[in-house]
């Protein structure tokens, strides 16, 4: 819950899309900066940032817990992607980009 310094402290597991993980120590693998960060689609607990990047030099950098991830790359659509969707929206989104990519071929 807080940064401790001891034998038994933990470094931080969030994970930050530019520069992995966090480390900083921790009483419980989550330091004072990251244990309150929330996922920006459900709310829930974040644990990494979005580490998107596509033709941009930097990455998105939203927080996002385990099963939510950014939008993919639709090449019909001639934009930087940044909407950020569930496990489930983003499988259905990723079999769209499919079956227009084989479309194409």
């Amino acid at each position: 819950m807080a940064d401790i310094v001891n034998p038994k402290s933990q470094p931080c597991v969030f994970d930050k899309g530019w520069a992995g993980r966090c480390c900083k120590p921790s009483d419980n693998g989550t330091c004072t900066e990251h244990e309150n960060a929330n996922c920006v689609v459900c709310g829930g607990l974040a644990v990494r940032e979005c580490d998107y990047t596509g033709s941009m030099p930097f990455v998105c950098g939203a927080r996002l817990c385990a099963g939510c991830k950014h939008e993919p790359f639709n090449s019909e659509e001639v934009r930087f992607p940044k909407n950020h969707l569930s496990a489930a929206d983003y499988a259905s989104a990723i079999e769209r980009a499919l079956a227009v990519e084989g479309k194409k071929t």
